[in-house]
């Protein structure tokens, strides 16, 4: 690998061969069995070290049969995702562009409840779910229909956020709280207070947003409904889309809204990363990174600094001050960041490849 601009020697990622089944998915942990959890074909959780490459098997669960025959071209394929906890103690095994998903104690494969977030238009989106840590406790926040989250505790099984909004029998009366939009994606932010969700509204159209987990939780049962934390970013054609926090108060999005010809704000595909600041009730950009429309980005990834925008070709490295690029990995394309270690993790049926970000040289260190 070379570094783009003063061709500086890299140092070569780490492999290690996987020896069992082939891995549907994986997550970074910190966990006493290891930093990364990785889920099998056959339904096997392992916990691997990558300082060691030790892996321990934990458990196996038997995975539902995934239907394809809803695939879309465009939305996706369905697949198996895999969430879990900080801590590694707790994991969600869901279909993305499904319907279904279980909540597991990782230890044992213990099935704490199973998970469904309803059957309309499921297709078109990964299926809504993430963990956080708030107030010392992780809590499990899902879809349970097309347009409802709810937040489960792992402890007890048992949903938090019961709310009542009353069903939408007639199109002359919306019932209140009533919420007209598709989840999407979830990331939660750094402090776990805030979720950014990546969903859609008829006609259709992108409508990236964030909200207060806190308030939720805490104040206001229908936040996620209509809160008024809600803050709904630049309409776009397409969603799930690459975002990622750089803090809790930034967010960086694939895509750089422009106006276009009948003065409607639309996001330009491929243009670049948009910065955005949530401050006053607002969705402002802060700064705009033009980037080369060469390969289609399909992860982002930042540790505050920098940016790692991730193709089909590689990875670029991005500073977020100077918006300079400062680092290329060509034909490395992970798909997890572990910020705790500073490792870029890439994986395929076979293999766990890792890059320790702190063995690059930036330019801008030059």
């Amino acid at each position: 690998m070379m570094n783009a601009n003063n061709e500086q020697k890299i140092d070569a990622p780490q492999n290690i061969k996987w020896p069992f089944a082939p891995i549907a998915d994986a997550n970074a942990v910190q966990a006493d069995y290891g930093d990364l959890l990785v889920l099998t074909t056959l339904g096997e959780l392992y916990g691997l070290n990558l300082d060691t490459g030790v892996q321990i098997k934990l458990c196996e669960v038997a995975l539902p049969k995934i239907d394809h025959s809803n695939d879309h071209e465009h939305f996706g394929i369905s697949k198996f995702r895999l969430h879990s906890s900080f801590d590694g103690k707790y994991s969600a095994v869901v279909i993305d562009h499904g319907q279904i998903g279980m909540l597991i104690e990782t230890s044992c494969g213990r099935i704490i409840t199973h998970l469904n977030g309803g059957n309309y238009c499921e297709e078109t989106v990964p299926f809504s779910a993430c963990f956080i840590h708030i107030e010392g406790q992780d809590l499990l926040i899902h879809r349970t229909d097309w347009n409802r989250l709810d937040v489960t505790d792992p402890v007890s099984g048992q949903i938090i956020t019961n709310r009542l909004i009353a069903p939408y029998d007639s199109p002359e009366k919306r019932p209140e709280h009533y919420l007209d939009y598709f989840h999407g994606k979830l990331i939660p932010s750094p402090n776990n207070n805030q979720l950014f969700d990546d969903g859609w509204v008829w006609h259709p159209l992108s409508v990236p947003r964030t909200w207060s987990i806190k308030q939720w939780l805490t104040t206001y049962p229908w936040e996620s409904e209509d809160g008024d934390s809600i803050i709904d970013f630049p309409l776009g054609d397409d969603w799930s889309i690459p975002a990622c926090w750089i803090d809790d108060h930034h967010i960086a999005m694939w895509g750089i809204p422009i106006w276009d010809k009948d003065e409607e704000m639309e996001m330009r595909a491929g243009s670049g990363i948009a910065i955005y600041s949530l401050s006053n009730s607002q969705a402002t950009i802060k700064k705009s990174i033009p980037i080369p429309n060469k390969n289609k980005c399909i992860y982002l990834f930042s540790n505050g600094r920098q940016l790692y925008a991730v193709t089909d070709a590689g990875t670029t490295i991005w500073d977020i001050n100077s918006e300079q690029q400062v680092c290329q990995l060509a034909d490395f394309i992970p798909q997890i960041h572990n910020k705790h270690n500073g490792l870029l993790i890439a994986f395929n049926a076979n293999s766990i490849s890792t890059l320790s970000l702190s063995t690059i040289k930036f330019n801008s260190e030059n």
